[in-house]
């Protein structure tokens, strides 16, 4: 496992930790380290239907283990497998509503799972999770972000404009957020604004 990690986050070759990472979980098959750590490397190689079986296990092992949820329902969102990956991020969001991955802001679980929702245009569905998901990651501008795409997409233009400022004056190098205010600021009719 360590010789795994060495590869893996060490030198950047995922790829040469996959076998260690192999060897490891068929050596202790009940550690759900083991199995998260080598579905997350399968995951970043871009073989997510290689990548379920492993995160499964570690979710078997560990049942409240938020992050190998949230790995699984993105394996299995991109092996189309839509209904799972949204029970997948719920469960990730009901085991830490307020997870932090590498860079990204607390509370990807629900980001992750509002994204499908708007990505299949649920649009209402996307702005409760990102409503529920800000009442507990007040902080999080990912999620006022998220919330303000499906305002977007909702036709909710001044609603879409306000969360777009809010996320803009907090950040202003943010540029999705720069450049979605000026596409809903567009669609009013506010060209000069946009």
């Amino acid at each position: 496992f360590y010789l795994a990690q060495i590869h893996h986050r060490g030198i950047n070759s995922v790829e040469e930790a996959i076998p260690y990472y192999r060897k490891a979980t068929n050596r202790d098959p009940s550690n759900a380290k083991y199995a998260y750590h080598l579905g997350t490397a399968l995951l970043e190689t871009n073989s997510p239907d290689q990548a379920i079986p492993y995160l499964k296990q570690a979710v078997n092992a560990k049942t409240q283990f938020a992050k190998a949820w949230l790995r699984l329902g993105q394996s299995q969102e991109s092996t189309g497998q839509f209904e799972s990956a949204a029970n997948s991020f719920m469960r990730s969001i009901r085991a830490n509503p307020e997870l932090t991955m590498a860079e990204d802001e607390a509370g990807i679980g629900y980001h992750k799972l509002g994204q499908m929702y708007v990505r299949f245009g649920l649009f209402d569905k996307a702005v409760a999770v990102y409503e529920n998901g800000l009442e507990v990651n007040p902080e999080s501008l990912m999620l006022l972000h998220g919330r303000g795409v499906a305002e977007l997409k909702r036709g909710e233009l001044e609603a879409a404009v306000e969360t777009f400022r809010k996320v803009v004056e907090e950040d202003p190098t943010r540029v999705s957020a720069n450049f979605n205010l000026a596409s809903a600021l567009r669609k009013k009719g506010n060209k000069e604004q946009a």
